[in-house]
């Protein structure tokens, strides 16, 4: 598994996104992997994959990130790589025009990492009620 990861990374690295789901596409991940799959996914336009590569749990895809966000926030998260893997469950939202999803996952992501600008961007873009003094705390993890 580790291997064709590897492999899978330096496809992507390459631009060569479909070499990287050929290779990951059928095969049992670790959540690295899904995270790898997730990204080719996106990059060919096949979001569903996407989307179930990173939340493989069908009712959490269903109720969707603010009825999941318990789970979603947990340390146990389905999600891999925390804020990025968010953040990429986010843009898919975004891009399959689930604004309200999109700018959830994009919170979720903030809250797992306040620095992650391109979320706090995406928020902004979608007109999201974004604090920043609330976002951007001292105390934020």
């Amino acid at each position: 598994s580790q291997t064709l990861e590897a492999l899978a990374s330096c496809y992507l690295r390459q631009g060569a996104a479909h070499r990287a789901y050929a290779t990951l596409r059928g095969q049992t991940l670790e959540p690295h992997g899904r995270y790898l799959l997730a990204l080719a996914c996106q990059r060919l336009d096949k979001d569903a994959e996407a989307e179930a590569a990173l939340l493989p749990d069908r009712a959490a895809r269903a109720a969707g990130p603010r009825e999941s966000s318990q789970l979603l926030r947990s340390k146990a998260s389905p999600v891999p790589h925390g804020a990025a893997g968010l953040y990429v469950l986010g843009s898919i939202c975004e891009k399959g025009n689930r604004a309200s999803h999109a700018i959830a996952y994009y919170e979720l992501a903030l809250e797992k990492d306040a620095l992650m600008w391109v979320a706090y961007d995406a928020l902004c873009r979608l007109g999201a009620d974004v604090d920043p003094q609330h976002t951007f705390r001292r105390d934020a993890p």
